[in-house]
């Protein structure tokens, strides 16, 4: 822009300076009021000449002006496309950087996921090792009545179970990610996150008792599993890992309690006739 600015004033410097030389060399003319007779009339075609000279030093000085205006709107339509690219650069950026992020979230929930299926393990086999040893026909995750964790009351068995912690989704608007060293507007976005309405709870939660846990319920309780769309493994009356771990996933679909425990509820919710 500087260089247009003292271009244009030097246009205009020439132009005063081609009007000066043409008015020093300009022949000078009687007044016509003390003229007279054919040097009266002489003064007229001067006149007129005066004045086309004067209108082309105009033209040449609006043509220097339109000149410069052109220039002038040149460089901003060049202005205009560099901003243009910059804005598709940018949302390549966002996009590239929105398909990362879905990609870090299906990661997150297949982690979740794994962890979900081996903390259920560990805490049936955390179970088993709190449990004396018994048949293979007895379900493995009933309680022990003798076990700090159950306890009998009226006929009725009854197990602490953890209630976990519960979470809300909740839309946050976060500034974007950029890269270092652009000078870039600040964008922002809204995001998805977590956060804990809930704490971890334990409580009492009334469960089947052992004695009342035969292999023929076990069998009904193993068919309502199936029935429901989950896999408890072969249909033997045996309560194992693996009809444990269908139990889970029924609850926790359910939301019920997930517990390592044939819960009063979850049979109720099963359907199971016995």
């Amino acid at each position: 822009m500087k260089t247009l600015r003292v271009f244009g004033w030097a246009v205009i410097f020439t132009v005063t300076l081609l009007l000066a030389a043409c008015a020093s060399h300009t022949p000078k003319v009687a007044d016509a009021d003390t003229m007279s007779g054919p040097d009266a009339t002489m003064t007229q075609p001067t006149e007129r000449m005066q004045t086309l000279e004067e209108r082309e030093n105009a033209l040449v000085i609006n043509r220097a002006w339109l000149d410069e205006r052109e220039l002038q709107l040149a460089n901003r339509a060049f202005d205009v496309d560099n901003r243009e690219n910059d804005l598709v650069i940018n949302q390549a950026w966002l996009d590239e950087r929105e398909l990362q992020l879905a990609n870090r979230a299906l990661d997150v929930d297949s982690r979740e996921n794994s962890l979900a299926i081996n903390q259920a393990w560990l805490d049936e086999r955390e179970m088993q090792l709190n449990q004396p040893e018994r048949g293979a026909s007895r379900p493995a995750q009933l309680a022990d009545v003798g076990s700090p964790r159950t306890k009998v009351e009226a006929g009725r068995c009854y197990a602490t179970v953890v209630s976990p912690a519960e979470y809300k989704t909740v839309a946050v608007v976060k500034p974007i990610e950029q890269p270092k060293g652009g000078d870039l507007t600040v964008l922002y976005q809204t995001v998805t996150e977590k956060v804990k309405v809930t704490d971890e709870q334990m409580r009492w939660e009334e469960i089947l008792c052992e004695d009342s846990m035969t292999e023929g319920r076990a069998i009904e309780i193993q068919r309502a599993l199936s029935r429901s769309g989950y896999n408890p493994g072969p249909i033997d009356g045996v309560i194992g890992q693996q009809t444990m771990a269908a139990v889970n996933a029924f609850q926790r679909d359910s939301k019920l309690t997930v517990a390592n425990y044939l819960t009063m509820e979850t049979v109720k919710a099963l359907n199971a006739n016995y």
